[in-house]
């Protein structure tokens, strides 16, 4: 059996763990969704109408690609973030830092979106 004393230890550790795959996640999905945009722009601009043209993204189709899959990106980012923070609270009724990130995902995306549609004028 374990000591009384190595049981906040043995806590603090697997606090640490949730916390370290907690944050590993949300920069994943924010890495991802990074990659993401810089694809969407660069095969934009590759395109023979774009050539001649200031503007990273001239097609109307490209814009939309720009504005709306990185959302829907980080749409699945957060709702997967809210999941894994529900079944932690219901499994261990203890919340660690998911809903938080949860949250913040969230506030990205509708900052991502609310930017990217005005900026880019879908």
């Amino acid at each position: 059996m374990t000591d009384s004393s190595d049981a906040p230890d043995v806590i603090q550790r697997r606090e640490r763990k949730i916390d370290r795959r907690t944050l590993t996640y949300g920069l994943s999905v924010v890495l991802a969704t990074a990659v993401l945009v810089v694809a969407i722009v660069w095969l934009g601009s590759r395109r023979g109408e774009c050539f001649g043209t200031d503007t990273l993204l001239c097609s109307p189709k490209d814009r939309r690609l720009a504005v709306f899959v990185p959302s829907l990106m980080l749409l699945l980012g957060t709702v997967g973030a809210f999941l894994r923070a529900s079944l932690r609270l219901h499994r261990l009724r203890r919340l660690y830092i998911r809903p938080y990130l949860a949250w913040a995902l969230a506030g990205l995306t509708l900052a991502y979106l609310t930017g990217a549609y005005f900026l880019i004028g879908v």
